[in-house]
């Protein structure tokens, strides 16, 4: 059997009175389920804060007592959750309680980095302002779920232009490299809309087009072999998944974007009508 890392998430949606009366609330509560999973094999323990009542509780001390509690008790790998605050809070405050936390030596020898994405960078551990990790930084991945083999693997989204235009790279034809993450989704992820013959995604990050406009790409890749077939340009960086319906035989593709300086807003792109 192939060795697999486990994540337990104990307490993330269902509540005690939707049916389950064993949800962890406190964090004592919270550490005697860490302690368990860990004996049962997971590595990582995903956690929400919250009341004795169930409601979340976004004050950071009751995530610094929660993770002590854990950490006192097991060596599983703690993960709390980015989202105690509202989904459309700022980087600030959904971070609050984590970097409160690392910026305390007691509880912590290590302070909070940025991972990058967004509108301008790669990952954010840098070399002279070159990232340490190379690239790709973001890829769409086929797996054919009959042989357990990938099938195709592309890097997608454009070269930041912090790495393209680096003055150690002068001269260099630098390849597609890819975005890590996305605007969008608690994880920073984006999405793809999958057809019969495609797949679409917009970019994670903008970046400089030959004609010098800032923004991102909406491309689509053949389904079978990950050969992009087209792409359209957007004002900004994608946002959650791209859609799809039809409205009077006419088939249009609708996804969010935003940016550093750009307000979010849904895009929505015809096809060509078909006669």
């Amino acid at each position: 059997m192939e060795k697999l890392i486990i994540e337990a998430r104990v307490n993330e949606f269902m509540m005690r009175e939707e049916g389950n009366p064993n949800v962890p609330y406190t964090p004592h509560e919270i550490a005697a389920d860490a302690v368990k999973c860990r004996e049962a094999g997971a590595a990582i323990l995903h956690f929400h804060a919250r009341r004795p009542d169930g409601a979340p509780d976004h004050d950071a001390e009751t995530y610094a007592e929660t993770v002590g509690r854990i950490l006192a008790a097991s060596d599983i790998l703690v993960h709390p959750t980015l989202g105690y605050a509202t989904l459309d809070a700022g980087p600030e405050a959904r971070l609050a309680h984590i970097l409160k936390m690392a910026a305390d030596p007691k509880r912590s020898d290590m302070n909070y980095i940025s991972t990058g994405g967004g509108d301008d960078s790669g990952p954010g551990l840098t070399v002279q302002g070159l990232p340490l990790v190379k690239p790709p930084w973001g890829r769409i991945t086929a797996i054919d779920l009959n042989k357990g083999e990938i099938a195709w693997q592309i890097a997608h989204g454009e070269t930041p232009d912090t790495v393209k235009n680096h003055p150690a790279l002068k001269g260099l034809n630098i390849p597609r490299t890819g975005r890590p993450g996305g605007a969008g989704g608690s994880s920073g992820g984006i999405g793809t809309l999958t057809t019969k013959t495609l797949v679409i995604a917009g970019e994670g990050g903008a970046f400089t087009t030959p004609n010098g406009q800032r923004g991102a790409m909406l491309r689509a890749y053949d389904k079978a072999t990950g050969r992009e077939v087209g792409a359209v340009y957007m004002p900004g960086a994608q946002t959650g998944s791209p859609m799809t319906y039809m409205l009077n035989g006419r088939q249009y593709i609708v996804l969010g974007v935003s940016g550093a300086i750009m307000p979010g807003e849904l895009i929505a792109y015809a096809l060509p009508s078909v006669r």
